[in-house]
């Protein structure tokens, strides 16, 4: 979408996590292993996924030029005033 690409995109964590109460936590660990590996890395970011990965990105012209910025996670009130931020912006 070469007619919106900013220098910026909005970017979220994701996160992986190991109950202590797993019922098979070396098949957890494994899978977590894999999951953080440059293989599985790759196959992300074939998917258009920007990776934490160096070297690694989605097969798009100038991924690597391009900045992530971690979107920020609101509560009520934050979300209720961001809400009229935008719509000031946006709907004029």
């Amino acid at each position: 979408m070469d007619w919106v690409r900013l220098g910026k995109m909005l970017s979220i964590g994701q996160y992986l996590a190991l109950s202590n109460r797993a019922q098979h936590p070396n098949g957890g660990k494994a899978f977590i292993d894999f999951f953080l590996g440059d293989e599985s890395m790759r196959i992300l970011a074939k998917m258009g996924e920007f990776v934490n990965r160096k070297g690694i990105r989605p097969p798009l012209a100038d991924a690597d030029k391009i900045q992530a910025v971690e979107a920020e996670d609101f509560d009520q009130k934050g979300f209720a005033d961001k809400t009229q931020e935008y719509q000031k912006l946006f709907f004029k």
